[in-house]
């Protein structure tokens, strides 16, 4: 028995401490929340930066409050001058040297000139940058962002931060997310479909297009689909059919066979 009551005595010790403990740090929390360090900036305007427990760095979070060892939490550079450190939108930030994207400093970028275009493109004198990337060789009075992942100016078209290469900005169109074409190519991301006809090109619906040779699931031909025949479903746009063949997401579907 009076094993039994040591043990028990022991566990209810154990607890009380674990208890406490919970207090202590839950009244850190509160505290840290509460506190002019931890805090938003500018929670006005962006919801992610945020000082540091001592407020000697900024930090990038999408947290209301920094949460203590969250690994979403990331140090802007050591150089920040935090004085004059403000954010200017929810991923743009900038001090009187540099710009930010995230936590990430823009090179080259000057805060005096700065200018955020859409679907994270920006401006700054003679640079373009997506997100933090700068665009290598880009044009800035001629750069117009088409739309959330292709943009032009009158040497070239991009995806993003890349180059499309074979792209003829002249007669570069979007179609819809994810699908362009020129005068010479269609293409899905980034990349050629490969025969893809542009002058007769045209998208179905959802993922399923067709030209006058051939009928696509993404970048991908769907062998032996019969042009004339092959519809969409209304209800769902990952069903297709012609006369010979029901598909799912571009592949023959055995069960209608």
């Amino acid at each position: 028995m009076q094993i039994i009551k040591r043990l028990l005595v022991s566990l209810g010790l154990a607890l009380l401490i674990l208890a406490i403990l919970g207090a202590l740090g839950f009244a850190w929390f509160v505290y840290y929340c509460n506190h002019p360090a931890g805090k938003l900036v500018d929670a006005s305007v962006s919801h992610y930066f945020a000082y540091s427990p001592l407020h000697t760095r900024i930090m990038y979070s999408g947290a209301e409050c920094l949460s203590l060892g969250n690994s979403g939490d990331m140090y802007l550079p050591a150089e920040v001058d935090i004085k004059t450190f403000r954010p200017i939108s929810e991923f743009y930030a900038i001090d009187k040297n540099n710009v930010y994207y995230r936590d990430r400093k823009l090179k080259g970028a000057d805060p005096k000139n700065f200018r955020i275009l859409k679907n994270d493109y920006s401006l700054s004198g003679n640079n373009v940058y997506h997100r933090e990337k700068k665009l290598k060789d880009a044009d800035p009075k001629t750069f117009r962002v088409l739309n959330s992942e292709y943009a032009l100016d009158k040497n070239n078209v991009y995806y993003q931060s890349a180059k499309i290469l074979e792209a003829d900005p002249k007669t570069f169109r979007v179609l819809k997310e994810h699908y362009a074409l020129d005068k010479n190519h269609v293409y899905y991301f980034w990349g050629i479909i490969p025969d893809a006809d542009p002058d007769t090109y045209h998208i179905l619906r959802g993922e399923y297009a067709i030209d006058k040779n051939n009928v696509y699931f993404k970048n991908k031909k769907i062998p032996n689909a019969d042009l004339e025949t092959f519809v969409v479903s209304r209800h769902n746009p990952a069903y297709a059919k012609d006369k010979n063949h029901a598909y799912v997401g571009g592949i023959i579907d055995t069960n209608f066979e």
